[in-house]
């Protein structure tokens, strides 16, 4: 297993894994996030799951927001926009996990259980 890590617009993520031979059909990744810092929008082509290991998080998917806290999980399906931003003043934690499409049963719907601000 590799601990590769890279940086994106100041954060920085680190692979704690992916399968065998490196295609990248899944991948778990460990995100520290500065104080205040949003990720662009985005989709990709897999679903992701979020897990907020430390901190709070303002998650926008498919032009809802909610604040996440540590403890809680956001599911991102396939091709939906989404984002998020660190909401505390301290660096916070992310752990993703990636599903290849049509791997996973889909929802009736996309929930996020969210905090008051």
């Amino acid at each position: 297993m590799s601990r590769h890590g890279f940086f994106v617009t100041g954060t920085k993520a680190v692979f704690v894994a992916n399968d065998a031979g490196g295609c990248r059909r899944f991948e778990a990744e460990e995100q520290t996030i500065p104080a205040r810092m949003q990720m662009p929008i985005r989709t990709h082509q897999h679903e992701t799951i979020y897990f907020v290991a430390e901190g709070t998080f303002e998650f926008m998917v498919a032009g809802a927001t909610g604040y996440v806290t540590a403890g809680k999980f956001v599911r991102v399906l396939a091709d939906v926009p989404h984002s998020y931003r660190n909401a505390d003043n301290r660096p916070g934690r992310l752990l993703s996990r990636t599903i290849p499409r049509g791997s996973a049963p889909e929802p009736a719907q996309l929930l996020i259980e969210v905090s008051a601000a």
